[in-house]
């Protein structure tokens, strides 16, 4: 800042001086800031300037700079309000959303050398959401215009608005989300498991979004249909599980089999709804409330031995093994064996799973490893981020799908879990054959089908 810089207006000195003040670290403040004469001065020594507009037209000028300024940075800067900072971060709040509000904090430190408060921050970057994808009250209102453009966009899809009708005006109480596409793409390119899974919206307004996946041929998450509510209860998820059940096709059958993470409510919900139905519970999650009780490494391991083992035989002899480690001290002691027990082994140990689902997975990842910036976004945003997701995903790995097989068969030594046991040992190291005879031989669809047969009849007989 010298005697003599010129500025368009006023508007655009106090920017450059607030800006220069808060990089230079002085408190600043104005003795007069008016349209016609702008004065100020440092809190802490006698440094001012002054600055007015040149004869004949709005252009502002520096006119005085009196003393210098000798005072201590201050990085406690008044001039660093939530406005400032918001241009300052929006960039960085576009690309992530779900940027901590530490880190921002950080990142304002680093770049203008002012230390803010937590809060300030956290009203900046409500701010620059805001600016970003609109106020979140509004984003409500549209939600009827939003349904209807979306039936008309994509035929076939299905979207229902359920609102509080005991308020005036209506509230909002959930909403059911469902494109055709999805639908087509989990019914005709997805095994029949449907992972069920939620997590919180952290909008002013909270609610839950609710999020059922399929599974596809690359051993992809693939969204199907969601859901936003109030709470997250067997209400919600009956009337969630019922929509789509009737969407797809399924309700009243058990060709479907679910995984989920052992909520009460998710349970209870199916029961209801689809009684015969498999229905898996999340190994994860299983494990965190085992290891609650239970912390010894080696009772971890054969807890994910017996869990992920296909044959029921190595199924008991791991059960066993816990037992041993384990032992009955007193009677009013549960023991891990007694624990696990208690819990169906078709819910969770691989070697119980029927065979109808063609898949055999374990943890259920459905929410978050679909939406991980779509915590924070309103419906449908909320809505619309595991779709996109997908839709980007598959745009990406269509090139590599040149085969019958999906990109991730394809690979050259791929052993997944439900191929391994059909394709024979596929392990490089382990096999003198050249590799571009080992990797072009593949086996026919009659000795898979026969393989799968062996399999299964083994299965029968240890059971």
């Amino acid at each position: 800042m010298v005697v003599g810089m010129k500025f368009e207006n006023a508007a655009q000195f106090r920017g450059v001086l607030r800006d220069w003040c808060i990089r230079n670290g002085v408190d600043l403040e104005f003795l007069r800031n008016e349209a016609a004469k702008v004065t100020a001065k440092c809190k802490s020594c006698e440094w001012r300037i002054h600055a007015s507009p040149i004869q004949g037209g709005p252009t502002f000028q520096i006119k005085t700079i009196k003393g210098e300024d000798t005072c201590a940075r201050a990085y406690d800067n008044k001039l660093a309000n939530a406005s400032y900072m918001q241009k300052r971060i929006e960039n960085a709040i576009e690309i992530i959303p779900t940027i901590p509000v530490q880190q921002l904090k950080n990142r304002i430190l680093s770049k203008c050398n002012v230390d803010v408060s937590r809060f300030k921050v956290m009203r900046a970057k409500k701010e620059a959401l805001e600016r970003i994808r609109g106020d979140d009250a509004k984003q409500y209102e549209l939600l009827w215009d939003y349904c209807e453009t979306v039936r008309k966009c994509n035929p076939g899809s299905k979207l229902l608005l359920r609102k509080v009708e005991n308020y005036d005006p209506p509230v909002f109480d959930r909403m059911y989300f469902s494109l055709w596409v999805l639908k087509k793409g989990f019914l005709e390119g997805c095994r029949p498991i449907i992972g069920l899974d939620g997590c919180f919206l952290k909008t002013v307004y909270e609610s839950q979004l609710l999020v059922v996946c399929g599974r596809d041929g690359n051993d992809n998450m693939f969204p199907i249909a969601m859901a936003v509510v109030q709470v997250e209860n067997r209400d919600t998820w009956g009337w969630f599980v019922g929509e789509l059940l009737d969407d797809i096709g399924g309700m009243g059958t058990n060709k479907w089999s679910f995984i989920s993470d052992r909520q009460k409510c998710i349970v209870e919900a199916l029961k209801d709804l689809v009684p015969e139905s498999e229905h898996r519970f999340c190994l994860r999650h299983v494990y965190e409330n085992f290891k609650m009780k239970f912390k010894s490494v080696e009772l971890k391991e054969y807890f994910w031995k017996a869990a992920s083992t296909a044959n029921k035989r190595e199924f008991d002899g791991f059960m066993k093994k816990i037992e041993e480690l384990d032992p009955k001290i007193k009677a009013e002691v549960e023991t891990a064996s007694e624990w696990l027990r208690k819990i169906n082994p078709q819910h969770w140990a691989r070697s119980h799973f029927p065979v109808q689902s063609k898949c055999d997975i374990l943890p259920n990842v459905a929410v978050h490893e679909e939406i991980p910036q779509g915590s924070q976004a309103p419906p449908p945003l909320s809505q619309e981020q595991p779709s996109a997701k997908a839709a980007t995903r598959g745009r990406r790995q269509s090139p590599q799908t040149t085969q019958p097989l999906a990109p991730m068969q394809q690979q050259v030594g791929y052993q997944g879990p439900r191929n391994a046991s059909l394709l024979g040992n596929v392990n490089p190291a382990s096999s003198s054959v050249p590799a571009t005879r080992r990797y072009n031989k593949r086996p026919s669809i009659s000795e898979v089908l026969d393989k799968m047969k062996e399999r299964e009849k083994r299965r029968q007989q240890d059971s």
